[in-house]
């Protein structure tokens, strides 16, 4: 395995998986850090993040959803350090 594509394998592979458990809990979090430092300006991250995470739970392909996602971002991932290795 090319250098390249370990860091395009983990980058989809960590896509997926935020994708999968990772958005309720980083909304969770921004929600805790607007109450935290008393600022509504953070508050709307929450919002879409919680949302995000809601709709992705509506969807009976969410793992299918989050495949593709994380594919993609693999595919670009792969491509930017092939180029950036090509150019060297």
């Amino acid at each position: 395995m090319t250098p390249a594509l370990r860091v395009a394998f983990w980058w989809g592979l960590g896509t997926i998986l935020y994708l999968s458990f990772g958005l309720a809990t980083t909304g969770w979090l921004f929600y805790e850090l607007s109450h935290l430092l008393n600022s509504p300006a953070i508050y709307p991250l929450y919002s879409v993040f919680r949302g995000a995470d809601y709709f992705l739970s509506l969807q009976e392909l969410r793992l299918v959803i989050s495949g593709a996602a994380g594919l993609i971002v693999g595919m670009l991932v792969y491509a930017l350090v092939a180029r950036k290795r090509k150019q060297k």
